[in-house]
């Protein structure tokens, strides 16, 4: 007997497998099945011909174009798709749907997401325009006019397994939509390492493409990280929740493009700048930078070029400026044109100039907070807040934020790790208002096609976070974009510049910190609340640049360290440097940071580090710092001057302070010392120096 639920489903078409059956024919068996053939000969010949014109769409988009699946919904049908344990984001892509002729207009379509899980469920209603353009898609079925697609995502996170409906209550003026489905789950820590060398070239170009960038080498580490810990699968229908739902295959074509001239001096980038925005890089020579005014020859162009020493150049053209950098040298170069339009920038050698750091920007809202979740051990959490505002404004902008630290473990005297020995849980709730105004920078600028906003500079905070404690940062108002960074306990002493004596202060030093990284970059713990928003992420190119350095006034701090008075004591200018093999004691008030100024001597070149608490600082449990205790590495040749840093992250009350050389190296310091009391008659004490501001 025939059994019509056995099909075979090619690429292209569906054709019955028709089971032989016999029956009796007056005195003669017939075998019926024969009398199909020209049926199914009829349908290979259709099958055929719509294989040679997808054929040709592919043979024609190269390797840009590949054959898909999508189920066809109409208005008032629904599609069901399982949801497998692990998915966090559903990625919907659309298409608009029609026999016959399909408006070029977009097709509004309204679509009900419906997911019902183990652990939860949520509904969303989805309000989009259907492209009616059809220059990306060629459908297999010659009578079916098939859209652009548009894709919109769906937050699956913590529901857990079960089923995810997708309706479609109504379009305009087309027959309804073609549907596929992507799941997003996370990769396990342990497969990120050789995801790269798995996913080969192509492979790791599609994730680039995803994050918008032409390369993979354009990203930088963490977005590379972040890239590499999220894993895209395409989801089929349910088999026996569809019964009447038609799947269809398309030929889906990649964008095309842009056809260029060929440019004999090819650009490096360009940047639309308008009133005093500015491009900024630092170059190491030896190399020549360009800058050129687009569509505009006799548009003025500026360089400033800022110098180690503090000196600053300007240098002007019309139409274009060049900067040349001698070899072995390093400037900080600030373009700009007089009126407004697209700058575009050259180099005689790109591998001079240094990359433009891009930082991740959560986009959180007074209803979309972010909220990060410390594990085992506590944290130190850098957030930099950034506000966007106009590309014109000139006023300075509110940042306004509110901390609020929930849960953890709570130190049942002095200072706890963890939740061991020593520390309760609790449920005390901490709220610190975090406050500042900022400007709108004029070098950084959202990574995006002609933006419309700008950032303001950053307002930095680190924030103490116990262990299983919840942070959430709340905006006071308007939107907030919020960078956040963890400091790894592991990292290497952090470098700080030292000097000289018989040498002046330095004039400039460089933003950011790219020599050390001790912060590395994290996202939210409710990240999948923003990356299924339409703004929820931001990507922020944020260029180093040099700015000036405030000498440190020469007076008398307003702290002193007793002195252990060691056997092994030298004195450099009448000044006491005590070997580094003692420990210092410091008592640290409550409320600030201490600056501490340190000379250090050694009769050979080496590095020195400067310890806190021996190998971790001892911080307070909770709260808000200003500034933050690290490990600093000092590099010593003769006698230099330089700082350390003592945060207000320590609780008021006794600190040791310790300097530890390589190996069998000897190195002395010299501290603000407790002055001894004078004899009748002596002179007071030569005043000693304090720094002033350092670094960020």
């Amino acid at each position: 007997m025939s059994h019509p639920d056995r099909s075979l489903t090619s690429r292209l078409t569906r054709l019955s497998i028709l089971e032989p059956t016999t029956r009796e024919v007056g005195l003669r068996p017939v075998r019926w099945s024969l009398l199909a053939l020209p049926l199914i000969a009829a349908g290979l010949v259709f099958a055929v011909r719509e294989v040679a014109r997808v054929e040709r769409v592919l043979a024609a988009e190269g390797s840009r174009a590949q054959r898909v699946i999508v189920y066809e919904v109409r208005p008032g049908g629904a599609l069901r798709v399982p949801i497998e344990p692990g998915t966090d984001v559903f990625r919907v892509v659309v298409h608009a749907v029609k026999k016959g002729t399909l408006s070029a207009t977009g097709h509004d379509t309204r679509l009900i997401l419906a997911a019902k899980g183990k652990k939860g469920a949520r509904t969303d209603e989805v309000r989009l325009k259907a492209p009616g353009t059809t220059a990306r898609v060629a459908p297999e079925e010659a009578a079916l006019v098939v859209g652009d697609p548009i894709a919109v995502n769906f937050d699956a996170h913590g529901l857990g397994a079960g089923e995810l409906s997708i309706a479609l209550s109504s379009i305009a003026d087309a027959d309804g939509v073609l549907v596929r489905i992507y799941r997003r789950e996370a990769v396990g820590a342990e497969s990120i390492a050789s995801r790269p060398e798995r996913l080969g070239a192509e492979g790791r170009a599609r994730l680039a493409h995803s994050a918008g960038e032409v390369d993979w080498d354009e990203l930088d580490a963490d977005e590379q990280t972040m890239l590499l810990g999220e894993r895209w699968r395409r989801v089929a229908a349910l088999p026996n929740a569809n019964k009447g739902v038609a799947a269809h295959a398309i030929a889906l074509a990649g964008r095309h493009p842009k056809e260029l001239p060929t440019d004999p001096d090819p650009a490096l980038a360009a940047w639309d700048l308008r009133g005093d925005e500015r491009i900024a890089l630092i170059a190491r020579g030896k190399t020549r930078v360009r800058a050129r005014s687009e569509a505009d020859a006799q548009a003025k162009v500026i360089a400033t070029v800022r110098h180690r020493d503090g000196r600053v150049d300007t240098i002007e053209g019309q139409g274009e400026v060049q900067v040349d950098v001698p070899e072995d040298y390093e400037a900080a170069i600030e373009l700009f044109r007089s009126t407004p339009g697209a700058l575009s920038l050259r180099a005689s050698d790109p591998s001079k100039l240094e990359r433009v750091v891009r930082a991740a920007g959560w986009r959180a809202t007074q209803g979309r907070p972010v909220v990060v979740k410390a594990g085992a051990e506590p944290i130190v959490l850098r957030v930099s807040a950034r506000r966007p505002v106009p590309r014109d404004a000139r006023e300075t902008f509110s940042i306004a934020l509110d901390a609020r630290i929930t849960g953890g473990f709570q130190a049942a005297s002095t200072i706890s790790s963890t939740g061991a020995a020593g520390a309760q849980s609790t449920s005390a709730e901490q709220v610190v208002p975090l406050r500042a105004t900022r400007a709108r920078s004029i070098y950084d600028r959202y990574d995006v096609r002609d933006p419309d906003a700008a950032p303001t500079s950053s307002a930095v905070f680190h924030v103490l976070l116990p262990a299983s404690a919840t942070l959430s940062l709340t905006p006071a108002e308007g939107t907030l974009d919020l960078s956040l960074a963890e400091l790894d306990p592991g990292a290497d002493p952090r470098p700080v510049p030292t000097y000289p004596i018989d040498k002046p202060w330095p004039k400039m030093t460089k933003t950011g910190e790219p020599e050390w990284g001790g912060y590395v970059a994290r996202r939210p713990s409710n990240y999948a609340a923003f990356e299924s928003a339409e703004d929820g992420r931001v990507v922020m190119r944020l260029p180093a640049r040099y700015v000036e350095v405030k000498e440190p006034e020469t007076k008398a701090p307003t702290f002193r360290v007793k002195r252990p008075e060691a056997a092994d004591v030298i004195v450099r200018h009448n000044q006491i440097f005590e070997p580094t093999t003692v420990a210092f004691e410091i008592e640290v008030p409550r409320g600030e940071p201490l600056v501490l100024p340190v000379r250090a001597f050694a009769h050979e070149k080496l590095d020195l580090v400067a310890r806190v608490d021996g190998d971790a600082p001892a911080r307070r449990d909770r709260g808000v710092a200003e500034r933050v205790t690290t490990a600093r590495s000092l590099a010593v040749e003769d006698e230099v001057r330089t700082v350390v840093v003592l945060g207000d992250d320590l609780p008021p009350g006794k600190h040791v302070l310790t300097f530890t050389p390589p190996a069998g190296k000897k190195a002395w310091v010299h501290l603000p010392w407790t002055a001894k009391p004078r004899l009748p008659g002596a002179p007071p004490p030569d005043p000693h120096w304090i720094e002033g501001e350092l670094e960020d």
